[in-house]
């Protein structure tokens, strides 16, 4: 009604501007709408709409510019900067620039970024970026040393994304601030788990039968008891194989921060399990995507119950290509759903009931939704249930 009467203003006094302005308004808030919610074709219509009654006021909205400054430590790295463009059903980096650092008010379309910083002696850091229109955006990385962390660890730069269900235009109320962390690569796999047992079945052989992995307390564990020490079984009593580097599965909560804490006094390193929104971070970046690869699913993109044929079964980890983050994180959108150290916030009972987040190879597709999360009680053991750690860096 609003773009009739305006038009009709315009019929009787054509340049009339308080009717082309109201109607750039109009259309630009459509615009704005469409284009948060990823619909392009309507996206272009408004726009053009915009265009034909701007008469200069949307002139710098519409180029969308954003300002981009980079600074590193140690200085000199090489900084290749790529937008996320989406391509063949999902989102694919698209080199712009490839720079030594410091990087000065690079200007840069507004969108969806990703930039890697390197520098011999140290490791590489990947840190994505969402930049708004007309956004300001200077950001200082620090690059540790090669060997400061372990080879499997990938470090997640500090700052914000976008978490949860995010709808058109809300973006605001989704940003969460998260400190700078590191998260391994890939699940603990069954040989690193089995490598815990053994170490502690040394000292303590009842407290490692506990951590073993089963499908309940009162059954028996999976990993076959033999002279002293567990074994990954060649075959199980279901005739299934598992391979050493399937991700380890059937392990509660405890057990998973009962291997976290046999490494951290192993390896006097900080090891944890990652926060709901920490492992969120990690799988997604900072654009709200839905999971790792973009906004589009398909069961080949990760390993989940359509993904192959037959009865669904675990693979070994960091072995499905697209599944892999922004920061090359891996296995986030399936093979094993993965305990975190956050408590469900509406929990009730004596016992701690913890949010896990991430998909499995039996889980269906919504599952495998990054804005998506379960519960369980922190004792429970399930087919899919595992974990990855985390760990605090120094200030």
């Amino acid at each position: 009604e609003a773009a009739r009467a305006y038009g009709q203003a315009l019929d009787h006094v054509p340049e009339l501007p308080q009717a082309r302005r109201a109607l750039a308004e109009l259309y630009w808030q459509r615009f704005l709408i469409a284009e948060a919610a990823g619909d392009e074709a309507n996206a272009l219509y408004f726009e053009g709409l915009v265009r034909r009654y701007n008469d200069g006021q949307y002139n710098t909205l519409l180029a969308g510019l954003a300002t981009l400054s980079l600074r590193s430590q140690p200085p000199g790295c090489t900084i290749s900067v790529y937008r996320f463009e989406r391509d063949l059903h999902r989102l694919q980096r698209k080199l712009v620039e490839r720079v030594e650092a410091p990087v000065r008010n690079m200007r840069l379309p507004h969108g969806s970024y990703v930039v890697t910083f390197e520098h011999p002696g140290h490791m590489s850091v990947t840190l994505p970026l969402l930049l708004d229109r007309l956004d300001h955006v200077d950001r200082h990385i620090l690059l540790p040393r090669t060997g400061e962390l372990p080879e499997e660890m990938i470090l997640i730069p500090g700052g914000e994304f976008l978490s949860g269900t995010i709808q058109a235009l809300d973006r605001d109320r989704h940003r969460r601030i998260v400190e700078t962390f590191a998260i391994q690569r890939a699940p603990v796999t069954c040989q690193q788990y089995v490598d815990f047992l053994n170490d502690v079945a040394a000292r303590d052989p009842a407290r490692a039968m506990g951590h073993a992995p089963r499908v309940s307390e009162q059954s028996e564990p999976y990993f076959e008891w033999r002279d002293g020490q567990f074994h990954i079984p060649v075959e199980d009593a279901e005739g299934d194989a598992w391979d050493p580097q399937w991700p380890i599965c059937m392990v509660s909560y405890h057990d998973a921060c009962a291997y976290a804490q046999w490494r951290a006094d192993r390896e006097l390193r900080p090891y944890r399990l990652p926060s709901a929104l920490e492992w969120e971070k990690a799988a997604r970046g900072v654009d709200g995507r839905l999971y790792p690869w973009g906004d589009d699913f398909d069961p080949s993109f990760c390993h989940m119950r359509e993904s192959v044929r037959g009865r669904p079964m675990p693979k070994r980890v960091s072995t499905t290509p697209l599944d892999r983050s922004p920061y090359g994180v891996t296995d986030m959108a399936g093979n094993i759903i993965e305990w975190t150290s956050t408590p469900h916030p509406e929990a009730q009972g004596d016992e701690a009931t913890m949010v896990l987040q991430g998909a499995a190879f039996n889980s269906i597709a919504l599952l495998c939704r990054l804005d998506w999360s379960l519960n369980s009680p922190g004792s429970f053991r399930y087919s899919s249930y595992g974990f990855r750690l985390a760990m605090d860096l120094d200030d």
